[in-house]
């Protein structure tokens, strides 16, 4: 809010004071060395040190240590926030470091009316918010078909669509898989696939009813990753570039 200034000097000793007339709040020796600058997130500091370890300060008129978080790595660059994310260059690695328990990276409401993210889109409802979706086309002669491509395993679920990209899932008695699409093009990205112990179960084969199939359950995605659950129980975690993040057997 404009109140407080802070400053930090490369030896560690960060002083707080007041932005209207420069009187000092407070003087604390961390006793650390610092090459990076610190960084203002909401009402909390970041504070990188050398040696890797980010203070995490309140952003009060007293020193008050909320955390420390140890990254193992010398550092010497100040880090970089976006997106609910922070990105740190150490010596030798970059990082990524994510809060899965936030809802600040989340997406929009209004983003997600722009998507279609899981099973009868947005809300769940099957209401298009859109008016220039085509009512004609033929697929015999193609016309208004701008591409087609080939689905590599059988699926009774429906589309998935974030931004460029087009996610379904696929299975047969050997296998679980993911697909993504682009969404220009047509054009096959990537295959996530999701291991699991019931298909490997040779004294008790896993058997679904041929309406169903082993990938009947329309797949979900919140624009940063996307999920996939399979009739065997069985459930998959994949980000946009085709990681398998984590996997589950129930």
């Amino acid at each position: 809010n404009g109140e407080f200034v802070f400053m930090l000097d490369s030896i560690g000793l960060l002083g707080c004071y007041k932005s209207s007339d420069g009187t000092k709040l407070y003087e604390q020796d961390l006793r650390e060395n610092f090459s990076a600058s610190p960084s203002l997130v909401g009402d909390k500091i970041y504070i990188l040190t050398e040696e890797g370890v980010m203070y995490i300060i309140q952003a009060g008129s007293e020193y008050k240590e909320l955390t420390r978080c140890e990254l193992g790595e010398n550092c010497y660059a100040s880090p970089a926030f976006a997106d609910g994310r922070i990105y740190i260059r150490g010596l030798d690695n970059l990082y990524c470091i994510e809060n899965m328990g936030t809802s600040a990276s989340y997406p929009s409401f209004e983003l997600v009316s722009r998507n279609w993210p899981s099973f009868r889109g947005p809300e769940g409802l099957g209401v298009v918010d859109f008016n220039d979706i085509p009512d004609k086309w033929n697929g015999e002669s193609g016309e208004r078909i701008l591409w087609k491509t080939k689905i590599p395993l059988e699926g009774n679920n429906s589309p998935v669509v974030w931004e460029d990209r087009i996610f379904l899932s696929g299975g047969d008695p050997n296998e679980l898989h993911l697909f993504c699409f682009d969404a220009d093009s047509g054009k096959h990205l990537w295959t996530g696939e999701v291991e699991s112990p019931h298909l490997k179960n040779e004294e008790e084969p896993f058997e679904v009813m041929e309406d169903t199939g082993f990938a009947a359950p329309t797949v979900v995605t919140d624009g940063r990753r996307v999920y996939a659950i399979f009739v065997t129980g069985d459930i998959g975690a994949f980000d946009f570039n085709g990681k398998r993040i984590w996997t589950k057997s129930f």
